[in-house]
């Protein structure tokens, strides 16, 4: 998501790591002895704080444990363990984490085992579900400093919720969890892998609260009142975690989210969560028939560099980040609409803020001001809802309206409110309403944008000694709620200041320029009536699917090859061809064929010549046939007509055979002509042999290489949201890799002579080079040749034109060659 604070923690409190120095004290009277090992924690006098900065939760998720769920932790040898250590992030970013990072961190105020059991807090962090750590320097995020008075502006803390009162004496703990693809990679080949678990991130979370829950009385909390907490992705685990196993786990009584991102949520078979696992496996090379196993024994950077490229696709929709949570059957197991219709929690207390849907929409909508606009915007963001739904969105949604707490008559506001609600506010609505009491607020201060309340409780900072009455009153409730379960009963603000109404009742909470007060409710309770029932139809981007439906009688050899064409190029470059999805027959018409693939919305003119020639010659550079010969497993279609595909050793015997099968086509379609006969006699003796037996003579090698087969203009486009080129309706060969130029010389191919010069600077024209012009007109024949074939007949207008373009070609190169 857009840079929230909540993920920032670490950064935040680099500032303190040299504040510690002898203060330090490693009390014997700070040992844990669980049952895997015994722990040694630390007291800062500077602070007055107990804490354990790493504790192994589980088994490192390493080798043959990458993707699987967490394993009881490893007996640890060293005794006792030294626990005062830094522990590393998940996987993620660029150059940043180690899979072995199953730890988490522990801090309260100095106890004995004569004094009461604390509450417990247990904090998920942010970050999109791509990112995050759960260590830190000392203090920790959210330690309750001793005072009413927020320190100098210097001093920077997470959290300073609980610094507000005195009565805030809880321990807190911070667990690391895995993200982005290695804590949310869907597909059915995880599902089917008994050592691998779809949604470990989430079940990472599970274990760290089974982990509390057996062993905090050790450490003085108490494991019967334990609270979960988390800000934006961490805000959504803690929604996940709400529901997960159906709501029957027992591991907490309560639980708050700000602002919680809550994506689309697909099952983890769908298609969208089938085409994520494939898009990982060709961005890492891994596709194949053990991708799984692949992915498995590759360097951690190589999956953890694709993951961040992934991450980047889908800016922009109600999925954004792409990796997330998916229904998996056992820990989801239903979607959150679904699950808070029917699962009742102890205590719940959600915040959202005004604006913050508009840190998550095209910057372009900034300065639009009309309805074509917001439509465009809309049919992109929802294209699956019909239009009497789309019009419901502008119902509820209105050019001119207004919401809880403001008035809005543009587009951006009114755009950015159909984001926040559809992925946090109703989500945060609909998990406080599913609570025996819950409790709702929104923050609607300037800017009230994605994170900007954690200004009052992410860091101290001097704005919250001049207006103290904000810091306490906000962090205060959130400090009561976790302490009690009520943010008004260790209220901070005058008993005039309103309180925290119970969501239940038809209102919600409003921090904004006037201070505290209560709002009507019933707006958004309608609103987020409206996407409970769309939910379904809520897509997880702007991608749609593209169907193709044909009944010809070569139907059948047309959908198969095409869709075995772009599946081998799309294994290549996933960028740069629309994912195959399916072909097959449909059940009530066996006779009617359908290929399906991912739609992208695409202009016809190339933006970037270049970088579509460099996609190009990578395809033809670095893939070559199974079996070093040419042809292609199957026959592949070019329109309707089959091309010549049987695997050949010789490229000048395959190219000669599927020149005589294009010559036969054409004269089956265009009628005999002893013009051509005579012509194409020469060209099978003396012109082929000349041009193309050089290739492969006099110690040269020719590779066969992957071409697309019918790349001309109509089969290019350029997609638009992403800025790049793509190719569609391939009929592959492996072939001489110059043969995929022929067609550019094309007369009404658009991308001739520009084309072919942008081309040779990416892939070495063959020796011997001075035929290379010539090559390509032999292979402009075969091409003209198919079209005439194509297009030709009696029955067509103007077919004689191009019957006539391909004599004229090939006198050419008779003449030339063969006279």
């Amino acid at each position: 998501m857009q840079p929230s604070f909540s993920y920032a923690f670490a950064a935040l409190l680099g500032t303190l790591q040299c504040v510690l120095g002898q203060n330090i004290d490693a009390s014997p009277q700070l040992l844990a002895e669980l049952d895997y090992g015994t722990f040694q924690g630390a007291y800062s006098k500077e602070f007055n704080i107990s804490y354990w900065q790493k504790i192994p939760f589980a088994a490192p998720p390493i080798g043959v444990n990458r993707f699987r769920g967490p394993q009881p932790p490893i007996p640890v040898t060293e005794s006792p363990y030294n626990s005062s250590q830094f522990f590393d992030m998940c996987p993620q970013r660029t150059v940043n984490g180690s899979e072995d990072c199953l730890y988490l961190g522990l801090y309260s105020r100095p106890w004995t085992e004569d004094q009461p059991l604390k509450p417990v807090i247990v904090t998920f962090y942010g970050g999109g579900f791509v990112q995050g750590s759960g260590y830190f320097t000392l203090p920790p995020t959210g330690f309750p400093y001793n005072t009413n008075v927020p320190p100098p502006s210097d001093m920077i803390f997470a959290y300073p919720t609980l610094n507000v009162s005195s009565a805030s004496d809880m321990v807190i703990v911070y667990p690391n969890y895995r993200t982005n693809a290695f804590g949310f990679l869907p597909g059915k080949l995880i599902d089917e892998d008994p050592f691998s678990d779809l949604n470990p991130g989430l079940l990472d979370q599970e274990a760290a609260l089974k982990w509390t829950k057996t062993n905090i009385a050790k450490f003085g909390g108490n494991p019967d009142d334990i609270t979960i907490w988390g800000q934006s992705a961490g805000g959504g685990s803690v929604l996940a975690q709400t529901i997960g196993r159906s709501g029957k786990k027992n591991l907490f009584r309560r639980a708050m989210a700000n602002s919680p991102f809550w994506p689309k949520v697909y099952h983890y078979d769908s298609p969208e969560a089938e085409a994520l696992y494939d898009e990982l496996v060709n961005r890492t090379g891994c596709a194949g028939p053990d991708s799984l196993s692949c992915l498995k024994g590759l360097e951690l950077k190589t999956i953890r560099n694709a993951s961040l490229k992934i991450s980047g696709l889908l800016k922009y929709t109600t999925s954004y980040f792409n990796w997330a949570p998916v229904i998996d059957g056992k820990f989801l197991t239903e979607s959150l609409t679904e699950a808070t219709s029917s699962i009742k929690i102890e205590r719940a207390f959600a915040m959202h803020n005004t604006h913050e849907g508009e840190s998550f929409i095209p910057a372009s909508l900034q300065g639009a001001a009309n309805e074509t606009a917001f439509d465009k915007w809309l049919r992109g963001f929802l294209p699956n809802l019909s239009e009497c739904e789309i019009a419901a969105v502008k119902k509820h949604y209105p050019a001119e309206g207004a919401t809880e707490t403001i008035d809005y008559d543009s587009t951006w506001v009114r755009a950015g409110l159909v984001y926040r609600d559809n992925v946090l506010s109703c989500p945060a609505y609909w998990f406080t309403n599913a609570a025996s009491q819950g409790y709702f607020g929104e923050y609607s201060l300037t800017p009230s944008l994605h994170a900007s309340d954690t200004f009052w409780w992410n860091r101290i900072n001097a704005t919250q000694l001049r207006r103290p009455s904000y810091y306490r009153g906000y962090a205060g409730a959130i400090a009561s709620f976790l302490m009690k379960g009520d943010p008004n009963e260790l209220k901070l603000t005058p008993e005039d200041v309103a309180s925290v109404p119970i969501v239940q009742d038809g209102s919600e909470w409003v921090i904004n320029g006037n201070g505290f007060d209560t709002a009507d409710a019933k707006r958004l309770a309608s609103r987020c009536a409206f996407w409970r029932k769309t939910s379904a139809r809520v897509p997880v981007s702007h991608r749609s699917f593209f169907l193709k439906v044909l009944s010809d009688k070569q139907a059948r050899g047309m959908v198969y090859s095409e869709f075995e064409s772009m599946k081998t190029l799309y294994s290549i470059d996933p960028q740069f061809v629309p994912r195959p999805i399916a072909c097959g027959n449909y059940k009530n018409d066996p006779n009617k064929y359908y290929y399906l693939c991912s739609f992208h919305d695409m202009t016809e003119e190339i933006k970037d010549r270049n970088q579509f020639v460099s996609k190009l010659s990578n395809i033809h550079t670095k893939h070559t046939s199974p079996n070093g010969k040419f042809g292609f497993h199957m026959t592949t279609f070019a329109g309707n007509l089959p091309q010549y595909s049987a695997w050949e050793s010789s490229w000048e015997a395959f190219f000669a055979k599927s020149m005589r099968q294009a010559l036969d086509l054409e004269i089956q379609k265009q009628g005999p002509s002893k013009e051509l006969d005579a012509l194409s006699m020469r060209l099978f003796a003396k012109v082929i042999p000349r041009l193309l037996r050089p290739l492969e003579s006099g110690g040269r090698k020719l590779k066969p290489a992957l071409v697309h087969g019918d790349l001309w203009h109509a089969n290019a486009g350029w997609e638009v949201a992403v800025g790049r080129p793509l190719v569609f309706d391939a009929c592959c060969l492996y072939a001489h890799h110059e043969y995929e130029l022929g067609q550019w010389k094309a007369v009404n191919n658009k991308f001739g002579k520009a084309y072919i010069e942008a081309y040779v600077n990416h892939a070495e024209v063959s020796e011997p080079k001075k035929d290379f012009e010539d090559r390509l007109t032999l292979y402009r024949l075969r091409f003209d040749t198919h079209v005439s074939a194509l297009f030709g007949g009696k029955e067509v207008e103007g077919h004689e034109r191009f019957r006539e373009q391909v004599i004229e070609v090939m006198r050419g190169l008779v003449t030339k060659f063969a006279p």
